[in-house]
């Protein structure tokens, strides 16, 4: 817990501090920061067992609710942090990343499920030789719906639906609507995890307003493995950034593609905390020569996650005594 609460103090304070004192340009706004990629803060990843170490206080809680609450701390080499297509700018990144999932089963089977949930994100970077592109924090609050249910043996399939804003800075504020669909594989406990999304992010500058500045569609694809001790994936996500033409801006149209590949081990004296590694290839194309969107970038992250998960179960029935 105390890692988890380091990290939440790390982020929360200069968010405070930076977010009054920073004057956001009019070309920045509503946009996302150059260090925030759509994989960092969306869901695509594919769902994680029960954790076997859940606090002893969270029992005691309702068998529909359930609750993610995980904590990344970690440091980042990126060799263009401006994603640009000529002369890549390198720098070193300390990142706070600490986020939590409330939901309530509205409807649970063994094969379905029907909740309602809400989510909080912060994402705050701190630059090491770039001052500027601290200023800004990241934090997101959504509210969704989904649906969730088995097809066949092995596959399950879940419908969701989630509005969420997006706070930056003064005055640097954006709302995104995100219908998804996620399908997930496995036979065996064992066995490795196929999963895949596609996922409708339309951005606009209020809630709930749909598509008015942005509208991206995001194509992942991946496989989770356990090795031993060492929980392996690798995706790969494909997002096509529609902005003008069709919405009136300056800011081109441009296709992005972001392979993953992240391995973790939870540490032996404290098994809520793992070590990982993860290595992000970014390939930007489309937009000719356009800062901020252009060109080629690595990312290679290491740090300490910490988290756990309490899932909803279905209550056993109690026999009835015979006559």
């Amino acid at each position: 817990m105390k890692y988890a609460l380091l990290a939440i103090a790390i982020a929360t304070l200069p968010s405070s501090a930076h977010a009054q004192s920073a004057e956001p340009s009019s070309a920045s706004a509503g946009k996302p920061l150059p260090g925030v990629l759509f994989t960092d803060i969306t869901k695509i990843k594919a769902d994680k067992e029960q954790n076997n170490f859940l606090p002893s206080i969270l029992k005691s809680l309702p068998s529909e609710l359930w609750l993610d609450v995980s904590t990344d701390t970690n440091q980042r080499l990126e060799t263009n942090i401006l994603q640009t297509q000529h002369h890549p700018v390198p720098d070193y990144i300390f990142r706070a990343q600490p986020s939590i999932d409330l939901g309530y089963n509205l409807q649970h089977t063994k094969s379905s499920s029907t909740a309602i949930y809400t989510n909080y994100q912060l994402v705050k970077d701190v630059y090491a030789g770039h001052s500027s592109l601290t200023f800004p924090t990241n934090q997101l609050l959504g509210f969704g719906i989904y649906r969730r249910f088995k097809v066949g043996y092995f596959n399950w399939v879940q419908l969701d639906c989630q509005a969420r804003e997006n706070w930056q800075a003064v005055n640097v504020r954006q709302a995104n609507l995100l219908p998804a669909l996620y399908l997930t594989r496995i036979k065996k406990p064992n066995d490795p995890v196929w999963f895949g999304s596609v996922i409708l992010q339309m951005v606009s500058a209020l809630p709930l307003e749909g598509a008015t500045q942005e509208i991206d569609p995001a194509y992942s694809v991946g496989v989770s493995k356990q090795l031993g001790g060492w929980a392996c994936q690798l995706s790969d996500t494909f997002i096509t950034n529609f902005r003008h033409p069709p919405f009136k801006g300056s800011t081109p149209n441009n296709q992005q593609m972001i392979a993953e590949l992240d391995v973790s081990r939870s540490l032996k004296k404290w098994p809520l905390v793992s070590k990982y590694l993860t290595m992000q290839s970014v390939w930007n194309c489309g937009a000719g020569n356009a800062p901020g969107i252009s060109g080629y970038d690595l990312r290679v992250f290491t740090g300490l996650r910490y988290g756990f998960s309490k899932r909803p179960y279905m209550k056993m029935k109690e026999p009835q005594n015979s006559p």
